[in-house]
């Protein structure tokens, strides 16, 4: 019975640690995914800017 209880203790520490390792995995995609998701709104900012930019320095529509 003893021993049974031993296999138990270790098949839980190895648990643990694929549960941490999985935490850890997805901490850093959380960070990535922020990371991507500022440069995705950044160069909105940008992009919009320069389309107002643009958008000033044409005198209308063009003709054809």
């Amino acid at each position: 019975m003893e021993a049974k209880l031993f296999a138990l203790e270790d098949r839980i520490a190895l648990l643990m640690q694929v549960v941490d390792g999985l935490e850890d995995r997805l901490d850093q995609k959380v960070k990535q995914w922020t990371d991507w998701s500022l440069l995705l709104h950044v160069l909105s900012e940008v992009i919009d800017r320069q389309l107002q930019e643009v958008g000033r320095k044409t005198p209308g529509p063009a003709t054809m």
